[in-house]
């Protein structure tokens, strides 16, 4: 049972500094008295320095040491170093010291945990999960996740005051489980999405959108939601697609999809393409018409372009197809949503639920042949991307997301990851005005 005396300045232990870590001791600040920080990137003599409490900085022996007075540790390293991580410093807490991590996939934290506290059951927890890159979006708009693992309904309830002014929109997951499931729902195929179009852009070179010939604001959000993609290291969506036999199997039957369609284009089957399309649009928006999301006014205005030519938006099409062919029903996930998430799903319901655009969208790769070739571009890197989470294979992501991210270093493509923030600003606004639509009604 936790002394809530106790707990109202704490001394926190943070391991892995990076991004996130740095982000969390920043929230968290003003309520802690003293940070011991561990993270193989600074040096002893190198202490950082916060807003609030003093700051420790300290190599792994003395780190080790000052865990005894720590009251909160708090997992933040990358989610394959995270059991490594765990099972060296879990023995050095101390009796009832509260356990929380900020991994973007929770079910190798908690059966790390679950082991460990065979031998110590005085240790509870409750893991976060801030559902944005707190570089790129500001996380008190954005999902900070709750999920309850090990802890008394007194504990949970400390945790959730304690880190809840971390974010206005707080979501609660009774289980890693459900928490698992649903933030793979939301990302796998997402980011996958958006690092092919990524690497399609590094692999050709060039893509007609940013040259001003595909110049809709439709076009330019999606480019900027890839390139925001690209921008993060590889460990972050190698960390949510990888380790997951749930994923590969949302991964598998999306490739098979993409397959279909595709090989409809290439055989040049275009009534057969057509209403397959609209078999997906009516799974996932329904038969009857109804006006998208986002508003004309909101996509145009990240136009770059005077002249905008028809675009199969394949890539946006194939999405939709994978969540048809999982059972997805995108709406019913939004309790784990993300910013790419949700500017991929306002982008898609645009592109299905503007009439004259979805049937321009589908006509295009058979009306201009060129297009052909630019998607058989975005299918093979596709492709790629995908085997190397169906087979495993790490070294080959890593190599992938090495080459993509330095040809976009020459390309420089800062302009457009700087974009992608209103992007998904204006995504998130649309879809909060949505909500409040039909509650209204």
């Amino acid at each position: 049972m936790y002394d809530k005396m106790k707990f109202d300045k704490p001394n926190v232990a943070i391991i892995g500094f990076g991004t996130m870590g740095r982000y969390t001791a920043e929230a968290l600040s003003p309520k802690v008295k003293s940070f011991f920080i561990n993270d193989s990137k600074y040096v002893r003599d190198k202490d950082i320095t916060l807003r609030n409490p003093t700051t420790f900085k300290l190599l792994d022996w003395e780190f080790k040491g000052y865990l005894k007075h720590a009251d909160i540790a708090i997992f933040c390293t990358p989610t394959d170093q995270v059991e490594q991580s765990m099972q060296t410093y879990l023995p050095f807490l101390k009796n009832g010291t509260f356990v929380t991590g900020q991994t973007s996939r929770k079910t190798p934290e908690s059966k790390t945990f679950d082991l460990f506290r065979c031998r110590r059951p005085d240790l509870e927890m409750v893991s976060l999960h801030t559902m944005c890159n707190p570089a790129k979006s500001d996380p008190t708009k954005e999902i900070l996740g709750l999920i309850r693992h090990h802890a008394s309904d007194e504990t949970y309830a400390w945790a959730r005051g304690f880190f809840g002014d971390m974010s206005e929109h707080i979501e609660e997951f009774a289980s890693v489980e459900e928490h698992d499931t649903m933030t793979a729902n939301t990302q796998i195929n997402t980011s996958r999405t958006n690092l092919s179009i990524a690497s399609s852009f590094a692999e050709a070179g060039c893509f007609p959108w940013v040259e001003g010939a595909y110049g809709s604001g439709l076009d330019v959000m999606k480019f900027s939601l890839a390139m925001r993609t690209a921008s993060l290291k590889d460990h972050v969506y190698r960390g949510i697609q990888f380790g997951s036999e749930y994923g590969k199997e949302l991964v598998s039957k999306a490739v098979e999809v993409e397959n279909d369609l595709y090989g409809m284009i290439l055989a040049n089957q275009r009534d057969e393409y057509a209403a397959r399309v609209i078999e997906i649009k009516n799974a996932l928006f329904g038969e009857k018409e109804r006006e998208p999301i986002l508003r004309d006014e909101e996509v145009a205005q990240f136009s770059i372009g005077e002249e905008s030519k028809p675009n199969s938006h394949s890539s946006l099409i194939q999405w939709a197809g994978g969540l048809v062919a999982n059972g997805i029903n995108p709406f019913e996930h939004l309790k784990a949503t993300t910013p790419n998430y949700t500017a991929l799903l306002l982008l898609t319901d645009y592109v299905f639920n503007r009439k004259e655009l979805l049937r321009e969208s589908v006509h295009a790769p058979f009306d201009h042949p060129q297009l052909r070739q630019e998607d058989l571009v975005f299918h093979s890197q596709s492709r790629g991307w995908s085997d190397a989470l169906l087979f495993d294979n790490v070294q080959g992501y890593n190599s992938r997301h090495k080459q993509m991210t330095d040809k976009l270093e020459q390309l420089d493509v800062s302009d457009y990851v700087e974009k992608s923030k209103d992007v998904t600003r204006v995504c998130r606004e649309a879809l909060a005005r949505e909500r409040d639509r039909v509650m209204i009604h």
